[in-house]
């Protein structure tokens, strides 16, 4: 599925207004001046970013400007059809030449937005159903949603301000204030990503109302989402792809600001459930919208995500086909496994045992807590007797055991169309497994620094995570090695997993001339788990 992300998520965007933000902030607090200037500096960063991120999109990604009957005479029919029923202007249409399936919309207000497609989408969906993509980016034109989030994600910072500006009192009745305020900004970050899956169910109705099709909509995001759809063209391979810039693929990613989906989660959902020949797969889309609609951990991500599950997205364009007298694309799925809830807790517990270590070092390191006479919170914050040694102790004891129950070993020769069939699975406890196919494109389209790529094998598609335990390597290899992989035969052993979107995380690439690419992020955290481990020891001991 194709998810946007918002402009706050956006990695440049997020790296210049948030050091330009932080480094107010602190010095704001350091000159100790009041409250309003912070509140007033925190409304300047946002309404900058707000003002700038179209042109920092457009600087970023390589977008063909084109008109729409340049992609297809029916969508300049449709366009025009729907800004005139809806007294909208025509937006900017722009085009991307990158083979994984997108779409997303930016800009200020709805005189001038832009729309944006990447030439997957326009190969991949029929025109109808190209048709309800650009009817739901045009629901949120209408809408005025690039204004609404921006004002939403205000809160969040004055929240922020006022924790800040009130923990600066060491007294107990000013820190109940302090994390009050604190506990509201965390509470008011869930608050703004439940405002934008909402209105994503609206940019879908408005979608449906463009097309009178409300099955229009499903079908493209069963395309997009669960990987059924086609790659009929060639596209650039290796370093070809660099020769050429007209075929240089755009860098979308970073321009989720308002799309048909999470395109982070996008990158990790595209294509993952298609058949090899790239045909429309009933069964395979069961089995992936079952996880979504059936897994608690599908639950717990759509908790931090800008978009609804697309299987939920599914459902209630079902129930508006329903109200139009339309047979529903999907019918009901049934009742889910009953050990699925047990699993959740337990993989949740293990997920969380370094942060369990460390809360639990610090009481039971607190000579208070020992002694029996801690009377609240605030007799071990301010104590000045936390013991770092067991906290760190039982720190790198609880990433040791989480690292052992998520890196299994075994890898064993395996099919993509097989490992989506698994039920046991999440972002916690992966599946190890070694897959054959060929590199076919980035994970995230077009952005030039994308890390991750997608595998195709003779039964479906899948996203490769390139991981290292520091991103800026991450991002070296996206943007120095990644696209001259594209088009390689390729043997890849790591650990299937799942979360917002099937994966295959990567241990190692290993490919027909001998070349290996190796991950190391395990590693790098069996190493961490050691150093904190043995220095927590150390630091008891001496």
């Amino acid at each position: 599925m194709m998810r946007r992300l918002v402009i706050r998520s956006l990695f440049v965007l997020a790296l210049l207004f948030g050091l330009l933000y932080a480094v107010g902030i602190a010095l704001l607090h350091r000159l100790n001046l009041p409250l309003s200037w912070a509140l007033g500096f925190s409304a300047t960063i946002v309404a900058l970013q707000y003002l700038l991120g179209p042109y920092f999109i457009q600087w970023f990604f390589s977008i063909h400007w084109v008109e729409a009957r340049d992609i297809s005479p029916e969508l300049d029919v449709f366009l025009r059809d729907l800004c005139r029923s809806r007294g909208l202007r025509v937006p900017r249409m722009g085009l991307i030449e990158d083979g994984n399936p997108n779409a997303f919309t930016f800009g200020h207000l709805p005189s001038n937005a832009r729309v944006v497609v990447t030439r997957g989408l326009v190969d991949a969906l029929t025109p109808e159903e190209l048709h309800a993509v650009v009817g739901h980016e045009m629901g949120h034109v209408a809408h005025y949603d690039f204004l609404v989030m921006a004002l939403a994600s205000v809160v969040p910072l004055f929240l922020y301000n006022i924790y800040q500006w009130t923990r600066r009192e060491r007294n107990q009745a000013t820190w109940v204030i302090a994390l009050g305020a604190y506990a509201a900004y965390l509470l008011s970050q869930f608050g703004v990503l439940l405002l934008s899956r909402i209105r994503e169910f609206f940019a879908d109705e408005h979608a449906v109302e463009s097309v009178q099709d409300a099955n229009a909509i499903s079908r493209a995001l069963v395309k997009i989402a669960y990987g059924m759809a086609r790659l009929p063209r060639e596209y650039p391979r290796g370093k070809e792809a660099k020769k050429d810039p007209s075929q240089r693929p755009g860098r979308v990613a970073m321009a989720g600001a308002l799309g048909i989906g999470d395109m982070k989660a996008g990158g990790a959902l595209a294509l993952a459930t298609t058949e090899g020949d790239g045909n429309f797969s009933l069964e395979r889309m069961g089995q992936a919208m079952r996880w979504d609609l059936w897994n608690p951990w599908a639950r717990w991500y759509e908790l931090f995500s800008t978009h609804p599950l697309v299987a939920r997205r599914v459902a209630a364009a079902s129930r508006l086909a329903l109200e139009r007298g339309q047979a529903p694309m999907v019918a009901p799925l049934g009742a889910p496994p009953q050990d699925l809830w047990p699993a959740f807790f337990r993989e949740l517990a293990i997920k969380l045992l370094p942060w369990i270590g460390i809360v639990a070092g610090l009481f039971l390191g607190n000579p208070h807590f020992r002694l029996g006479s801690v009377k609240g919170p605030f007799d071990l914050l301010f104590s000045g007797e936390l013991h770092l040694g067991l906290m760190l102790l039982l720190a790198g004891m609880g990433l040791a055991v989480r690292m052992a129950y998520s890196y299994g070993g075994g890898f064993e020769s395996a099919a993509v169309a097989g490992l989506l069939a698994q039920w046991g699975v999440s972002q916690v406890k992966g599946i190890p497994g070694e897959l054959r196919g060929t590199i076919v494109g980035r994970g995230v389209p077009g952005l030039f620094w994308s890390k991750d790529l997608i595998l195709q094998d003779d039964t479906g598609f899948i996203t490769l995570v390139y991981r290292q335990p520091l991103a800026f390597l991450e991002t070296l290899f996206g943007w120095r090695k990644a696209a001259d992989l594209i088009g390689c035969e390729v043997t890849a052993r790591g650990w299937y997993r799942r979360g917002p979107g099937p994966s295959f995380e990567v241990d190692d690439l290993l490919f027909g001339d001998g070349t290996r690419v190796g991950c190391y992020y395990r590693h790098g955290m069996w190493v961490l788990a050691a150093v904190l481990t043995l220095v927590g020891a150390a630091l008891l001991v001496f």
